[in-house]
């Protein structure tokens, strides 16, 4: 399945990306939801065969058309959501874990001592919800909350 693919190609812990991981989950449904509208429409093409009655058959036609149709709508949607979790995980997570890791203090040093400045007050107010320690069981919410600090003290260095 997609998941283990992804925990092998990249040596992650999903637990510490919850976010990502239902992202996962539901891209395994959609696969599975293939699975069985393929099933759908091979069971759909045999009974349009073996039905006589041409009102049934066409009937039994626009199914096997919508189906196919639906088909393609969740293949474009599996492509597309694996294309935009790979990438947040290569790009993202991958890129600021461990500069994360590595300068979450300091970091929150500087944008505190920062924050006592009067031209620096969307600062103060966004560290109100921020875990200065660093402890969040999300590291999707840390490395995002460390990219902003980051970005607004530094610009997009």
């Amino acid at each position: 399945m997609y998941k283990s693919d992804i925990i092998e190609k990249y040596s992650i812990d999903l637990s510490k990306l919850p976010a990502t991981n239902s992202r996962i989950e539901a891209v395994e449904n959609l696969e599975n939801l293939i699975i069985k509208l393929n099933t759908r429409k091979e069971l759909s093409k045999k009974k349009i065969e073996l039905t006589l009655d041409i009102y049934d058959k066409n009937e039994l036609e626009i199914s096997y058309i919508n189906t196919d149709i639906e088909l393609a709508k969740i293949h474009t949607s599996v492509i597309q959501s694996k294309k935009s979790i790979e990438e947040y995980i290569e790009k993202t997570y991958l890129v600021y874990k461990s500069e994360c890791d590595d300068n979450w203090e300091s970091l929150m040093k500087k944008a505190l001592k920062e924050s006592k400045s009067l031209k620096h007050k969307v600062l103060k107010d966004v560290l109100k919800d921020i875990k200065i320690d660093g402890n969040y069981d999300s590291l999707e919410i840390k490395i995002g909350h460390y990219v902003s600090i980051k970005k607004y003290l530094y610009g997009d260095k």
